[in-house]
Protein backbone atom coordinates (compact mmCIF):
# COMPACT_ATOMS: atom_id res chain seq x y z
CA UNK A 1 0.00 0.00 0.00
CA UNK A 2 2.80 2.42 0.92
CA UNK A 3 4.61 1.49 -2.27
CA UNK A 4 1.45 2.22 -4.31
CA UNK A 5 1.05 5.66 -2.68
CA UNK A 6 4.71 6.39 -3.32
CA UNK A 7 4.36 5.49 -7.02
CA UNK A 8 1.26 7.68 -7.36
CA UNK A 9 3.10 10.58 -5.70
CA UNK A 10 6.06 10.21 -8.07
CA UNK A 11 3.72 10.11 -11.08
CA UNK A 12 1.97 13.28 -9.92
CA UNK A 13 5.30 15.09 -9.54
CA UNK A 14 6.39 13.98 -13.02
CA UNK A 15 3.10 15.20 -14.53
CA UNK A 16 3.38 18.56 -12.76
CA UNK A 17 6.95 19.06 -13.94
CA UNK A 18 5.93 18.50 -17.57
CA UNK A 19 2.90 20.78 -17.51
CA UNK A 20 3.28 24.26 -19.04
CA UNK A 21 3.24 27.04 -16.48
CA UNK A 22 -0.14 28.40 -17.62
CA UNK A 23 -1.82 25.01 -17.32
CA UNK A 24 -0.12 24.36 -14.01
CA UNK A 25 -1.33 27.59 -12.41
CA UNK A 26 -4.80 27.11 -13.87
CA UNK A 27 -4.95 23.63 -12.38
CA UNK A 28 -3.93 24.94 -8.96
CA UNK A 29 -6.58 27.65 -9.11
CA UNK A 30 -9.20 25.07 -9.99
CA UNK A 31 -8.07 22.69 -7.24
CA UNK A 32 -8.10 25.29 -4.48
CA UNK A 33 -11.19 27.24 -5.57
CA UNK A 34 -14.00 27.11 -3.06
CA UNK A 35 -17.66 27.54 -3.80
CA UNK A 36 -17.74 31.10 -2.44
CA UNK A 37 -14.29 32.22 -3.56
CA UNK A 38 -13.86 34.83 -6.28
CA UNK A 39 -11.97 33.46 -9.26
CA UNK A 40 -10.48 36.23 -11.41
CA UNK A 41 -10.04 33.80 -14.30
CA UNK A 42 -13.73 32.91 -14.47
CA UNK A 43 -15.42 34.39 -17.55
CA UNK A 44 -17.59 37.42 -16.93
CA UNK A 45 -21.31 36.77 -16.91
CA UNK A 46 -23.47 38.32 -19.57
CA UNK A 47 -26.17 40.75 -18.38
CA UNK A 48 -29.62 39.21 -18.16
CA UNK A 49 -30.89 41.50 -20.92
CA UNK A 50 -28.69 39.66 -23.47
CA UNK A 51 -30.50 36.37 -22.91
CA UNK A 52 -32.20 35.07 -26.07
CA UNK A 53 -31.91 38.42 -27.85
CA UNK A 54 -31.93 38.28 -31.66
CA UNK A 55 -28.57 38.92 -33.24
CA UNK A 56 -28.98 42.51 -34.39
CA UNK A 57 -30.49 43.93 -31.17
CA UNK A 58 -27.90 41.93 -29.23
CA UNK A 59 -25.05 43.38 -31.28
CA UNK A 60 -26.42 46.90 -30.76
CA UNK A 61 -26.68 46.36 -27.01
CA UNK A 62 -23.17 44.95 -26.62
CA UNK A 63 -21.60 47.69 -28.75
CA UNK A 64 -23.29 50.37 -26.66
CA UNK A 65 -22.27 48.62 -23.42
CA UNK A 66 -18.59 48.76 -24.42
CA UNK A 67 -18.79 52.47 -25.24
CA UNK A 68 -19.57 52.38 -28.95
CA UNK A 69 -22.18 54.35 -30.89
CA UNK A 70 -24.59 52.61 -33.27
CA UNK A 71 -26.77 53.79 -36.12
CA UNK A 72 -28.80 51.56 -38.42
CA UNK A 73 -28.80 52.21 -42.16
CA UNK A 74 -32.32 52.56 -43.52
CA UNK A 75 -31.54 51.04 -46.92
CA UNK A 76 -30.08 47.66 -45.99
CA UNK A 77 -30.33 47.55 -42.19
CA UNK A 78 -26.59 47.29 -41.64
CA UNK A 79 -25.12 48.92 -38.55
CA UNK A 80 -22.71 51.85 -38.65
CA UNK A 81 -20.62 51.61 -35.49
CA UNK A 82 -18.21 54.16 -34.08
CA UNK A 83 -15.69 52.58 -31.72
CA UNK A 84 -12.46 54.21 -30.48
CA UNK A 85 -12.68 56.83 -33.20
CA UNK A 86 -12.97 54.31 -36.03
CA UNK A 87 -16.12 53.66 -38.08
CA UNK A 88 -17.17 50.08 -38.75
CA UNK A 89 -19.89 48.66 -40.93
CA UNK A 90 -21.46 45.58 -39.32
CA UNK A 91 -24.07 43.10 -40.46
CA UNK A 92 -25.90 40.67 -38.17
CA UNK A 93 -28.35 38.69 -40.34
CA UNK A 94 -31.53 37.60 -38.57
CA UNK A 95 -31.16 33.87 -39.21
CA UNK A 96 -27.39 33.71 -38.77
CA UNK A 97 -25.12 33.15 -35.78
CA UNK A 98 -22.35 35.20 -37.35
CA UNK A 99 -21.46 38.87 -37.59
CA UNK A 100 -19.69 40.39 -40.60
CA UNK A 101 -17.60 43.45 -39.77
CA UNK A 102 -15.93 45.85 -42.21
CA UNK A 103 -13.55 48.70 -41.47
CA UNK A 104 -13.43 50.56 -44.79
CA UNK A 105 -11.15 53.17 -46.34
CA UNK A 106 -8.85 53.54 -43.32
CA UNK A 107 -5.99 53.93 -45.77
CA UNK A 108 -5.86 54.88 -49.43
CA UNK A 109 -3.30 55.52 -52.16
CA UNK A 110 -3.15 57.03 -55.64
CA UNK A 111 -4.23 54.49 -58.28
CA UNK A 112 -1.66 55.89 -60.72
CA UNK A 113 1.28 55.43 -58.31
CA UNK A 114 2.50 51.98 -59.34
CA UNK A 115 5.25 51.87 -56.72
CA UNK A 116 2.79 52.54 -53.86
CA UNK A 117 0.36 50.04 -55.34
CA UNK A 118 3.04 47.35 -55.46
CA UNK A 119 4.03 48.01 -51.83
CA UNK A 120 0.39 47.97 -50.74
CA UNK A 121 -0.32 44.60 -52.39
CA UNK A 122 2.79 42.98 -50.95
CA UNK A 123 2.00 44.34 -47.47
CA UNK A 124 -1.58 43.03 -47.66
CA UNK A 125 -0.37 39.56 -48.69
CA UNK A 126 2.22 39.55 -45.91
CA UNK A 127 -0.24 40.61 -43.22
CA UNK A 128 -2.98 38.20 -44.30
CA UNK A 129 -0.67 35.19 -43.97
CA UNK A 130 -0.27 35.87 -40.24
CA UNK A 131 -3.66 37.39 -39.38
CA UNK A 132 -5.72 35.78 -36.60
CA UNK A 133 -9.32 36.61 -37.48
CA UNK A 134 -9.44 39.73 -39.66
CA UNK A 135 -8.13 40.06 -43.20
CA UNK A 136 -7.12 43.06 -45.30
CA UNK A 137 -8.40 43.73 -48.83
CA UNK A 138 -8.47 46.61 -51.26
CA UNK A 139 -10.88 48.14 -53.76
CA UNK A 140 -10.49 50.64 -56.59
CA UNK A 141 -12.46 53.86 -57.01
CA UNK A 142 -11.88 54.63 -60.69
CA UNK A 143 -13.81 57.90 -60.51
CA UNK A 144 -11.43 59.30 -57.90
CA UNK A 145 -8.37 57.28 -59.02
CA UNK A 146 -7.90 56.02 -55.47
CA UNK A 147 -7.28 52.56 -54.03
CA UNK A 148 -8.86 51.98 -50.62
CA UNK A 149 -7.63 49.54 -47.99
CA UNK A 150 -10.23 47.77 -45.84
CA UNK A 151 -10.46 45.12 -43.10
CA UNK A 152 -13.03 42.35 -42.89
CA UNK A 153 -13.78 40.05 -39.97
CA UNK A 154 -16.42 37.30 -39.70
CA UNK A 155 -17.04 35.69 -36.32
CA UNK A 156 -19.70 33.71 -34.39
CA UNK A 157 -22.07 35.83 -32.35
CA UNK A 158 -25.12 34.97 -30.25
CA UNK A 159 -26.41 35.27 -26.70
CA UNK A 160 -24.96 31.89 -25.68
CA UNK A 161 -21.36 33.06 -25.99
CA UNK A 162 -19.97 33.93 -22.53
CA UNK A 163 -18.34 37.29 -21.77
CA UNK A 164 -19.83 38.94 -24.86
CA UNK A 165 -18.45 42.38 -24.05
CA UNK A 166 -14.85 41.17 -23.84
CA UNK A 167 -15.47 38.90 -26.80
CA UNK A 168 -16.59 41.76 -29.07
CA UNK A 169 -13.83 44.04 -27.81
CA UNK A 170 -11.31 41.42 -28.92
CA UNK A 171 -12.55 41.53 -32.53
CA UNK A 172 -12.55 45.32 -32.61
CA UNK A 173 -9.02 45.36 -31.17
CA UNK A 174 -7.88 42.73 -33.65
CA UNK A 175 -8.97 44.89 -36.59
CA UNK A 176 -7.41 48.05 -35.13
CA UNK A 177 -4.15 46.20 -34.45
CA UNK A 178 -4.14 45.06 -38.07
CA UNK A 179 -3.80 48.70 -39.16
CA UNK A 180 -0.49 48.98 -37.33
CA UNK A 181 0.68 45.61 -38.62
CA UNK A 182 -0.03 46.77 -42.17
CA UNK A 183 1.83 50.06 -41.72
CA UNK A 184 4.84 48.23 -40.25
CA UNK A 185 4.81 45.84 -43.21
CA UNK A 186 4.80 48.72 -45.71
CA UNK A 187 7.74 50.37 -43.94
CA UNK A 188 9.73 47.11 -43.94
CA UNK A 189 9.02 46.60 -47.65
CA UNK A 190 10.10 50.15 -48.53
CA UNK A 191 13.25 49.79 -46.43
CA UNK A 192 14.10 46.52 -48.16
CA UNK A 193 13.52 48.05 -51.57
CA UNK A 194 15.79 51.01 -50.69
CA UNK A 195 18.54 48.68 -49.48
CA UNK A 196 18.26 46.59 -52.67
CA UNK A 197 18.62 49.73 -54.82
CA UNK A 198 21.68 50.83 -52.83
CA UNK A 199 23.27 47.39 -53.24
CA UNK A 200 22.72 47.51 -56.99
CA UNK A 201 24.40 50.92 -57.19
Amino acid sequence: MKMMLFVILILQIVILLHLPYERLTANFRRLFRTKNSKDSTAPEKNPAKYHNMPNKPLLKAVVEDIGGKVEEEKEDGRLVVEYHGEHFLMDAPKDSNFVVMFDTWWHDIDLMNLEQFSVMREAINTVNTSSHSAVIMYSVDENENRVGVHCKSVFPFNSYIPALKSYLQYYFSDVLALHQTYYRATEEIRQRQTENKENVL
